[in-house]
């Protein structure tokens, strides 16, 4: 029920040079092993780099990247559980930087259940509900009264489907089951925000897609701006109005999920979302008289349709090397095409994975069985795709070709600058 606005925000944690540690098995000295490219700088480890974001009312937005990218630090900085080093942010209008979390009308679903085993289930939903004061008739603050509580705790749970299990303990409900009591204690109070960290990854696959399901029906049901964070993109392919890709503590593309996947702007993004990941094959951009064209090295070319014809022209590209990005469903098996030697032949049902070798790299087709099977294992094919799927990125900036790099960047600035409301402590 709130818009919420992160501008230019940035998290640096103060850097700790630890001590090398000694090997178990030699006398020799480990060195410090990498685990990131986030940025060192002298004040410290960068890890979120100039976020900006306007987060509208009841929407739904996912942060979804690798682990290391930045994106639970960013959303705990909005739960107000890390400091904020630089940038603004705005909850509902109001300039929360050093606003305490209890302050900020936000709740949170962690990634573990966190639930109290003596309680019971109604006794964990309505707990926050304890701290929670309301303006009495006489017009001074007071608690919520034990009616006023078990009628919210009844109303959460019916929205979440978990009526009947009010009366037992955490002990006796599955994964899944307590997983919704986690985020009935969170919309319990109603919050303008609700921030949910990671909370289906510790659930098995079938309970992770059952519970998906639960979340889509919850934002139909509760009017609330959400914040959702995972590292699955099937997650926030099916969940988000929109998603923010992250890497290494940046902003690479925000977008409608569907504009991400057909118009990723670099190659991180291109191989991060879609599942099997996107292909890619080293050729030249040619520019002739009636067009640009996308030529492999074996000489197979394909002409890119009209609107990347359009965008290319636009953005006045030059002939270059350039990597050629196709996604498996893209694939055909053809009689023109690059050639490669499948080493791998899954049934996959409807569809057939062949994981080939191209020039030195792996590729997957996925080819429609049509009701028939064939194993491809160690025969070499022909794969071909067409000028409507083909994405060009830059040899040397791995950006998508068809976007201008300088409008790209402008997609994660404010347009106008927020009106801020201070907060009187």
């Amino acid at each position: 029920m709130a818009e919420v606005i992160l501008k230019d925000i940035v998290k640096i944690y103060p850097y700790v040079d630890k001590k090398p540690k000694k090997s178990l098995f030699s006398k020799k000295v480990e060195a410090p092993v990498k685990k990131n490219n986030l940025q060192i700088t002298d004040r410290g480890v960068v890890a979120v780099q100039q976020f900006n974001l306007h987060i509208k009312d009841k929407e739904f937005i996912v942060l979804v990247g690798p682990s290391g990218c930045g994106k639970s630090t960013t959303l705990r900085m909005v739960a107000g559980l890390e400091d904020i080093t630089e940038g603004e942010l705005l909850i509902d209008g109001k300039f929360v930087n050093d606003v305490e979390p209890k302050d900020r009308d936000i709740a949170m679903v962690f990634q573990s259940y966190a639930l109290y085993p003596h309680m019971t289930i109604a006794q964990n939903i309505g707990y926050p509900l304890k701290f929670v004061k309301v303006m009495g008739d006489d017009g001074k603050p007071r608690h919520l009264t034990k009616e006023e509580i078990n009628e919210k705790v009844l109303r959460a749970a019916e929205i979440l489907n978990i009526t009947e299990y009010l009366e037992r303990k955490p002990k006796n409900l599955s994964g899944g089951q307590r997983q919704r009591v986690a985020i009935g204690r969170a919309i319990v109070r109603n919050p303008k925000v609700l921030l949910m960290d990671e909370p289906l990854s510790n659930l098995d696959a079938k309970l992770r897609n059952q519970m998906r399901a639960e979340i889509i029906k919850l934002r139909q049901t509760i009017n609330t701006t959400f914040i959702y964070v995972t590292h699955d993109q099937t997650e926030a392919m099916t969940l988000g109005d929109r998603i923010v890709v992250m890497k290494d503590g940046f902003i690479q593309q925000v977008g409608t999920p569907q504009d991400v996947f057909e118009h990723p702007r670099n190659i991180f993004v291109s191989g991060f979302i879609g599942s099997p990941q996107m292909n890619y094959f080293d050729g030249k951009l040619v520019l002739k008289e009636d067009g640009y064209y996308v030529v492999c090295n074996n000489g197979y070319e394909v002409k890119p349709n009209d609107d990347k014809q359009e965008r290319l022209k636009n953005n006045n590209v030059k002939e270059q090397d350039i990597i050629i990005g196709v996604r498996p469903d893209n694939l055909q098996i053809t009689d023109e095409g690059v050639k490669g030697l499948v080493t791998v032949s899954e049934l996959m049902g409807s569809s057939s994975h062949l994981h080939a070798t191209v020039e030195g790299k792996d590729v997957i087709a996925v080819i429609p069985t049509e009701g028939v099977y064939k194993n491809y294992m160690n025969q070499e094919l022909t794969f071909g795709f067409n000028g409507n799927v083909v994405h060009i990125f830059s040899k040397d900036t791995e950006k998508n070709l068809e976007f201008d790099l300088e409008v790209t960047a402008s997609e994660f600035k404010l347009e106008e600058e927020p009106v801020k409301e201070e907060v009187i402590k």
